[in-house]
């Protein structure tokens, strides 16, 4: 599947195509980006609510897959136009050509269920960590998706909550090539592997026999200067070996 756009951040009707057989799966949302984001990393998690589509995917791959998107539209009108397509198109991977609009409640309804949820949060019945709003972001620092629980982004991502819960308490910084926040995170930096770096790579060698004598400042300029490389160097080093048959080779801070 090519990268997504933030471009995409737009409400409307989207299609992912098996580029191999033709067959589609059409859906809609009022972030194209994010839920396309959400699809992705359920498919690849081998976690899709959808079967066909994630046998589909498990067989023929990510790289046969593809987006595009067919329409944009307001939020009030996605229910209509996703069923229009659904229609015309008959998409092979849909589960159902009906599009059900999902029940929707009053301010005074969501305001009550609200007040009764923070009551059972404060009450010790309902585990505060796994009810606040997730925040996932990849590597880049871009925003990923909105979870409104740790259970509810631990099922769709596929990755474990113990795994999450580390990243959210500080002591990994990633899992699984996310990143997660209790808070919505403005100009989020790109995460930046840590190179691992061998401490004696750094340290001064010396070469030397009863006549000849070298000091050099790393392995690196050692190497360049008797055209070898690196880890016959430190091979050398470590097993106390003749370096070029004639030679004795060591770090400098070393003791003989």
């Amino acid at each position: 599947m090519e990268k997504l756009s933030k471009d995409l951040q737009r409400s409307g009707i989207y299609m992912i195509v098996n580029q191999q057989n033709g067959k589609r799966y059409i859906g809609s949302s009022k972030d194209i980006y994010t839920r396309l984001q959400c699809h992705r990393a359920e498919l690849r998690h081998n976690n899709h609510y959808n079967p066909h589509l994630q046998a589909a995917w498990n067989k023929y791959k990510e790289h046969s897959f593809n987006y595009t998107v067919l329409e944009y539209c307001k939020e009030s009108k996605l229910i209509e136009r996703e069923q229009y397509y659904v229609n015309t198109l008959k998409p092979e991977y849909n589960i159902s050509v009906e599009i059900v609009q999902l029940p929707s409640y009053s301010e005074e309804s969501r305001a009550k269920h609200s007040k009764t949820r923070k009551e059972r949060i404060a009450s010790g019945l309902i585990p505060k960590t796994h009810c606040t709003k997730i925040y996932v972001y990849d590597l880049e620092g871009n925003f990923i998706a909105e979870f409104p629980s740790l259970a509810e982004t631990s099922r769709t991502l596929g990755i474990y909550k113990s795994s999450i819960d580390k990243v959210l308490a500080g002591s990994q910084n990633r899992a699984h090539n996310y990143r997660f926040f209790r808070e919505p995170q403005n100009n989020l930096s790109p995460y930046k592997r840590k190179k691992k770096v061998c401490e004696t790579l750094w340290k001064s060698i010396i070469v030397e026999n009863e006549t000849e004598h070298y000091e050099f400042k790393n392995a690196k300029e050692c190497a360049e200067y008797f055209k070898v490389h690196l880890v016959y160097i430190r091979q050398a080093i470590a097993k106390n070996l003749n370096f070029k048959r004639k030679y004795k080779i060591y770090y400098k801070s070393a003791v003989l």
